[in-house]
């Protein structure tokens, strides 16, 4: 993802190399899904997902360490993102 840190918003590209099931989110330091950025099915491809440091309500979330969350089929990545403000 970059730019990390961010904000107001950060940009997070991925790439798959075969159709799947694909889901992005956004969690906090305690494991609770904040934002969901992406949940379809995708072919082979490059992607990117912008996150605008809002939560599930819209409400801008506080400054602090964030992870995003790839699961695609069987494969899963986990990033670490800093918000500052």
């Amino acid at each position: 993802p970059w730019p990390n840190p961010f904000n107001p918003q950060i940009t997070v590209p991925f790439a798959i190399s075969k159709v799947g099931r694909c889901q992005v989110d956004v969690y906090d330091l305690r494991g609770r899904r904040i934002k969901g950025l992406r949940s379809e099915e995708l072919g082979p491809g490059d992607y990117k997902n912008v996150w605008d440091g809002t939560d599930l309500g819209g409400r801008r979330v506080s400054t602090g360490a964030y992870f995003v969350r790839l699961l695609h089929n069987d494969t899963r990545q986990v990033k670490k993102v800093m918000l500052i403000k």
